[in-house]
């Protein structure tokens, strides 16, 4: 049995024709998605000689051990129609040029695309490069953390390359592995989690700027490796068919009695999500119980706590604030997280609370 060729890998090309500043493209591992854009980045400088910009979260991602082969795939001379022959990678940038293969050296040269790492860009960042084209910040999507006021730190990388000139084209390449992210909030992009494989998305702001977000539709099923995924696996769905990957999360397997059984309630209010988070207490034991809230909360005098501080004495940016009225709960709440004491309604429950976790603690994980 033959596997199918149609559509194999992802197609750059309907994105391109929104024409947008900044381009979002999410899915699954391996489809394709970084190389369609560094084959746009290679057409680009073929065609205007404008540079083109590789950007990373983190300095040893653009070592040479890990990057040098990036451009690998690609059939330079082809391309360049006998221009050029070889690409290579130096000191944060790869050249482009005619290389002698028998004697192993260059014969001509010049600069075709510079790296950037999030994380060292204010202490390495150097002269004006000339005019950019094409900009690719790859696998800006993480299940880890994310840097301290990353988003910041993305635009100043951009500034430093875009300067004055208007010209430049992002383009924000992620794996399907969290549907929580900065950039979604930092840009107002909201119910990012609510699209569907195969939705493409164009916001146009105020000054002109436009934000193409496209959830690319999966395919796995045409790719001969997909039999080395095809397990009922939540964590799984991401590889072999671009959807989020949530974990799976603890459920509780009996029933609670919410009004007798629930000792104490408290809320989190995050990435638009509002979680109703219950302190139990079955005879001996005590655990976390969460679940989405649905109903309408007076949250003015509830426990709750949130990304933004409002001048509410009764709400929190930190599960540990050292102004914590509520001291013991905090410390129970604390200890109940971090013995994993917990069950969650839904495994998307169990995904947003995690993500909160990880903004407010910036040291722990649940997964």
């Amino acid at each position: 049995m033959t596997t199918k060729k149609k559509n194999q890998y992802y197609d750059i090309k309907p994105l391109l024709k929104l024409n947008a500043e900044y381009n979002m493209i999410m899915g699954e591992r391996s489809n394709g998605k970084t190389y369609s854009v560094l084959n746009v980045m290679i057409e680009h400088f073929l065609k205007t000689g404008e540079y083109g910009v590789y950007i990373r979260r983190y300095a040893d991602e653009i070592l040479p051990s890990n990057i040098k082969g990036l451009f690998n795939p690609f059939e330079i001379e082809k391309l360049s129609k006998g221009k050029y022959n070889h690409i290579g990678y130096r000191g944060k940038q790869f050249d482009i040029g005619t290389y002698d293969y028998d004697k192993d050296k260059w014969i001509k040269k010049e600069p075709f695309c510079f790296c950037a790492a999030l994380n060292t860009w204010e202490s390495a960042k150097g002269p004006d490069r000339g005019i950019v084209g094409i900009i690719l910040f790859d696998e800006f999507l993480t299940r880890r953390y994310y840097l301290t006021n990353e988003f910041l730190s993305f635009q100043n990388v951009l500034s430093s390359f875009v300067r004055d000139r208007g010209n430049a084209k992002v383009f924000m390449v992620g794996n399907t592995v969290s549907f929580y992210s900065p950039y979604f909030e930092e840009f107002g992009l909201e119910n990012i989690k609510d699209m569907k494989v195969g939705d493409v998305a164009c916001f146009t702001f105020e000054n002109g700027t436009k934000i193409a977000v496209e959830y690319c539709e999966s395919v796995g099923e045409t790719k001969e490796s997909a039999k080395f995924f095809n397990f009922n696996s939540t964590k799984a769905n991401m590889i072999t068919t671009g959807k989020w990957e949530i974990p799976d999360y603890p459920h509780y397997g009996k029933s609670i009695d919410f009004i007798r059984e629930v000792i104490f309630r408290f809320y989190v209010y995050f990435d638009n999500e509002i979680l109703c988070c219950c302190i139990v207490r079955k005879k001996e034991e005590v655990f976390l119980y969460i679940h989405m809230q649905t109903k309408d909360v007076d949250f003015d005098n509830e426990l709750v706590f949130t990304t933004s501080p409002d001048g509410n004495p009764r709400h929190y940016t930190s599960f540990s604030s050292s102004t914590f009225a509520y001291a013991k709960v905090a410390q129970l709440i604390n200890m109940l997280i971090r013995s994993d004491k917990m069950f969650f309604s839904t495994n998307k429950v169990g995904e947003i609370f995690n993500n909160y976790w990880k903004w407010q603690s910036r040291y722990s994980v649940l997964n």
